[in-house]
């Protein structure tokens, strides 16, 4: 239900100027996620969300950091936990984790929002990338490894 509920926050702020937690705790409940004002502001911490100018308001959306993605430290954790190792061939990136771990690792890989990465497919401890063209694949999977490496 959290991972729902966020990634419903996400959407909202991402299509709706809101400007208080309160009117974020109206649109979540609008759109059938009724919680409290504690939940949100766990969450909105979590997924790094802050105010930022917009039409002369200060307004929630997601904050990048400074690798070019959002990512909440919890979840970059899990992404650097569970990866053991990288391969690629042809457009596919391959990700093995430890047993149960690749759906976690997944949403964190989503959540990083490459532009070349079109989609990813998790196992139970394997995950599928699928990049856009077979000339980035090396590129992007350089970059995980950098990532995880951290």
């Amino acid at each position: 239900m959290k991972d729902k509920r966020q990634a419903k926050i996400l959407e909202i702020v991402s299509q709706e100027a809101i400007e208080t937690q309160e009117q974020l705790l109206v649109a979540l409940a609008e759109a059938g996620f009724p919680t409290t004002q504690s939940t949100v502001s766990r969450d909105i911490k979590e997924l790094g969300l802050g105010k930022s100018p917009s039409g002369g308001r200060l307004v929630y959306m997601q904050v990048r950091g400074q690798l070019g993605y959002s990512l909440t430290d919890r979840m970059m954790r899990t992404l650097r936990n569970a990866l053991l190792a990288v391969d690629f061939a042809g457009n596919f990136i391959v990700l093995k984790t430890f047993e149960g771990g690749a759906h976690a690792a997944a949403a964190a890989l989503d959540k990083l929002q490459f532009e070349e990465i079109m989609g990813t497919i998790a196992g139970d401890n394997t995950i599928l990338v699928i990049v856009k063209d077979q000339g980035m694949v090396e590129n992007v999977a350089k970059r995980l490894i950098q990532l995880i490496d951290r």
